[in-house]
């Protein structure tokens, strides 16, 4: 192979599908693998503990998955301590690890299913309009999801790199999201809504660094005395081990006298001694000191609904795109809903019809073939085909023939279009509204 074609082809169908393996969708928040993870637990409605381990081979099976072992993006989607998930998609029993220490247990010994919300996440009457996939002749799960709330701001997508692209999208706060959606659809001002980054749980601070999309994580401490401090809260990229080491070679360099970790309950707490020198810094001195400021620049790269990269320009983009699309859809499945709809009150008129013309003897069955019984039915308009024959009618028992069937078919009937009616005259914005 010349070197220029492997450059032009080989290496640019590798990065493409790297593109789709490690960087998240704007849509439902997912890459590939955890896209997989999710369909098997909708799918299957796993709702009852299973090993993580388990999961991820049943996810494997399921879904035609070729990478190895799945189970560590089974315990990052159910992970729910500072720093990282803000709505964790999957539930936890066992260890799935900490702020003191962020490593989970062998996936043999813990167990998930699905959380409990996550089933109005996402909707199972969006399952016939979404974009199906195979691979190698089975069904897989779909090219994206439709979520209520778009998951990747809920949860963030960090650190993701690929040949070209990298992905850094920091979490957001559920109830801002809600709010921002509720005002976009009421066609209402949302300028007020800054969408600043959230970590749930977190108790220190966040504020704009100096261009849009560059943050500062902020870590607490407050002064103890005259001759301490006290750490209440650190940045989310340090755990207990990491800090304590820290601390150390501060003292080592005599940076700091001496601390004490009174840390408990993934709460830190730590007590720091240091000269009178040190503790006349300026409150920013001291935090860049203690290494209480983690910087952060986001990189608002994503993939969209044809699978290609899209970059955006912030997290409102993001957002405004995604309602956009949610929107197309929740048009879509409703006007699915109402066609399945009108459907099913054709041919329950149909079978309340065919009841009632054969309890008045306008349709007579007794000593008639199969023919001359369809050549009456071919008389009455209303009464219609089903997948191109009348079986459905010719094919009722005795019993659903009877006056008492009729009146439950009428009063189906009468159901059906109450619900179309009200289906009708929901607009988008009153279905999404109604299902926040």
């Amino acid at each position: 192979m010349k070197i220029s074609d492997f450059l032009n082809n080989e290496l640019v169908d590798y990065a493409s599908y790297d593109n789709l393996r490690s960087i998240a969708s704007y849509i439902d928040g997912q890459k590939n693998s955890s896209r997989k993870i999710l369909h098997t637990v909708l799918k299957k409605n796993i709702k009852d503990e299973i090993k993580v381990a388990q999961l991820a081979n049943k996810m494997a099976e399921f879904t035609q998955y070729l990478h190895g072992d799945a189970s560590g993006v089974v315990v990052t989607m159910a992970q729910n301590y500072v720093g990282t998930n803000n709505m964790p998609l999957l539930a936890r029993e066992g260890n799935f690890g900490t702020r003191f220490k962020p490593e989970a247990s062998a996936p043999r010994y813990i167990y998930t299913m699905k959380e409990k919300y996550t089933d109005s996440l996402f909707n199972k009457d969006d399952e016939p309009i979404l974009i199906k996939q195979e691979f190698e002749g089975d069904e897989i799960e779909p090219r994206f999801y439709i979520p209520t709330l778009p998951i990747l701001l809920l949860n963030g997508s960090m650190n993701c790199m690929t040949p070209g692209f990298s992905q850094h999208i920091l979490p957001r706060n559920p109830d801002e999201i809600k709010e921002y959606i509720k005002l976009k659809l009421n066609n209402k001002d949302t300028s007020n809504i800054m969408l600043t980054p959230y970590f749930k749980g977190f108790e220190g601070s966040i504020r704009q660094g100096a261009e849009s999309n560059k943050w500062e994580i902020l870590g607490k401490f407050e002064r103890v005395g005259t001759a301490g401090l006290r750490v209440t809260e650190l940045p989310t990229n340090w755990d207990l081990k990491k800090y304590t080491k820290f601390l150390d070679e501060l003292i080592d360099k005599k940076v700091i006298k001496d601390f004490k970790d009174k840390c408990e309950n993934d709460n830190f707490s730590f007590e720091i001694r240091a000269d009178q020198k040190f503790l006349k810094l300026p409150d920013e001195k001291i935090l860049e000191k203690l290494k209480l400021i983690k910087k952060e620049s986001e990189q608002y790269n994503a993939i969209d609904e044809n699978n290609k990269m899209r970059l955006f320009e912030g997290v409102h983009d993001i957002l405004d795109s995604f309602i956009e699309i949610k929107r197309e859809y929740i048009q879509k499945r409703k006007d699915y809903q109402l066609s399945v709809l009108k459907d099913k009150m054709n041919i329950e008129a149909s079978k309340y019809l065919f009841i009632k013309h054969i309890n008045e003897g306008d349709i007579v069955i007794n000593k008639k073939s199969k023919q001359e019984i369809i050549d009456q039915l071919e008389e009455y308009e209303r009464i219609i085909h089903k997948d191109g024959t009348y079986d459905y009618l010719l094919n009722m028992s005795i019993y659903k023939l009877t006056l008492e069937e009729m009146n439950k078919a009428k009063e189906s009937i009468m159901t059906m279009k109450e619900e179309y009616k009200y289906l009708s005259s929901s607009s988008v914005e009153d279905i999404w509204l109604r299902e926040i």
